[in-house]
């Protein structure tokens, strides 16, 4: 049980970073649009309840091969869309 609350815990961590570069980027540049920022943070936080969700909602009767392959694809899912969250905030516009 231990693995699945570790995992919980890098997923909030990866999301709470993005949110934090978001923030800091609307701190560091105050007349730009913000739209693009709140549509990143609010589908980073989409991407969060789904991927607990996930974890969480795991079918009892599934073999061993497929509970790895049903992680493997949340950490999977965490990381590229993580990435691409990063990517996205990197591209922004600057003062």
């Amino acid at each position: 049980m231990a693995k699945r609350k570790d995992l919980k815990q890098d997923i909030k961590q990866l999301v709470d970073e993005v949110v934090v570069d978001c923030l800091q980027y609307m701190k560091a540049n105050p007349n730009q649009d913000e739209g693009k920022v709140k549509e990143i943070i609010s589908e980073i936080l989409k991407l969060r309840k789904d991927l607990i969700h996930r974890v969480n909602h795991l079918s009892e009767n599934t073999e061993a091969k497929k509970v790895k392959e049903h992680f493997d694809a949340i950490i999977k899912d965490l990381l590229e869309k993580t990435d691409e969250a990063f990517k996205e905030i990197s591209a922004l516009p600057r003062k």
